[in-house]
């Protein structure tokens, strides 16, 4: 598992996947819709499920030694550390925001405080069960599966 997980970090991910697990920053700015930061790391998995498809990292990951159900695993696993990673690098933003923010409360929607938190883990799980089972139905239709999963 460690191997194909290094593979999935190594050859499959799309660069942009990593500058969008960044947005947390976004949580500084004062009456912003602090969700949106979190919206580009689902699309920042939708770009690595596209750029699998077009390098044809499931025919090769199937003619691998490995079970099928491994190579699954993998992507849920490199999903969730991507997710996990824009989390924790969003917490210090939103204690920093929490200070600075002049205003106090964010008028346009939720505070970046634990609700957002929470919030975002719901958004992500049910990304994550939409989207994948969508996409592992027939893994050529990647942008069918990301309008479902957004939806």
């Amino acid at each position: 598992m460690k191997a194909l997980l290094y593979k999935q970090l190594r050859l499959v991910s799309h660069p942009m996947t990593f500058v969008f697990a960044f947005f947390g920053v976004m949580l500084l700015i004062p009456n912003y819709p602090y969700t949106v930061a979190f919206f580009y790391v689902m699309l920042g998995i939708f770009f690595t499920f596209t750029n699998m498809r077009e390098q044809k990292d499931i025919y090769y990951s199937a003619l691998l030694p490995i079970r099928k159900r491994d190579t699954v695993k993998a992507s849920c696993l490199f999903m969730t550390l991507i997710e996990l990673l824009s989390l924790l690098l969003a917490i210090p933003f939103a204690f920093i925001g929490a200070r600075i923010n002049p205003f106090g409360g964010n008028q346009v929607g939720v505070d970046a405080n634990v609700t957002l938190f929470g919030f975002v883990l719901v958004l992500y799980a049910v990304f994550n069960a939409v989207f994948l089972r969508s996409f592992y139905k027939n893994a050529y239709k990647v942008g069918m599966a990301f309008w479902k999963a957004v939806i």
